[in-house]
């Protein structure tokens, strides 16, 4: 866990099972809801302040989708 320790890191993810008590943390969305996964890619919705959002991206597994989030 050194890498959180950086001067120039200014984020830092980690699973939510990695006990780091002495950071902020925010969790990724909780509305987010997968509408098609196939070999083209994968597609989602955010509901963000009463807002859907839908996006698509060229890879596959829903935990993408979750990582994806991150950056929204």
């Amino acid at each position: 866990m050194e890498i959180l320790n950086l001067p120039k890191l200014v984020h830092g993810f980690v699973h939510d099972s990695v006990p780091i008590l002495q950071y902020d943390t925010t969790q990724h969305p909780s509305d987010l809801n997968i509408t098609r996964s196939d070999l083209n890619g994968i597609w989602f919705d955010i509901n963000s302040m009463e807002t859907q959002n839908t996006f698509h991206a060229p890879v596959l597994g829903s935990f993408n989708a979750i990582n994806l989030t991150l950056l929204y």
